[in-house]
C-alpha cells in the first residue's frame, strides 16, 4: 500500500517539482556566473570556488539528516498505513 500511494505522490512532488527548481536554479546561476566573467574573470573563479566549497559543506552536513529524516518518515507513514487499513476478515 505505501509503494502504491505515498512513493507515487513523493516522486511527483519531490522528484520532478524539485528537478524543475534546480533546473532553473543552475540557469539562473549559469546567467550570473556568464556575467560576472564578463566583467571580472578573477572574481568568477573565486565565487564559483568559494561557492563550490560552501555547496559541499552543506551538502556533507545536511546530507546524513535528511537521509535519517527520510528514513524515520517513510516508517512512521508505513506504520501509521498499517493501524489504519482494515484487516482481511479470516474465517
Amino acid at each position: 500500500m505505501y509503494a502504491l500511494t505515498n512513493d507515487v505522490s513523493a516522486v511527483m512532488l519531490g522528484l520532478v517539482g524539485q528537478g524543475l527548481i534546480v533546473l532553473s536554479e543552475i540557469l539562473l546561476l549559469v546567467a550570473v556566473l556568464g556575467g560576472l566573467l564578463v566583467i571580472d574573470p578573477t572574481v568568477t573563479t573565486f565565487t564559483i570556488a568559494f561557492f563550490g566549497i560552501v555547496a559541499i559543506v552543506l551538502q556533507r552536513l545536511l546530507g546524513a539528516w535528511a537521509r535519517r529524516l527520510g528514513e524515520d518518515q517513510s516508517e512512521i507513514d508505513v506504520e501509521s498505513d498499517t493501524v489504519v487499513q482494515p484487516r482481511p476478515k479470516t474465517r
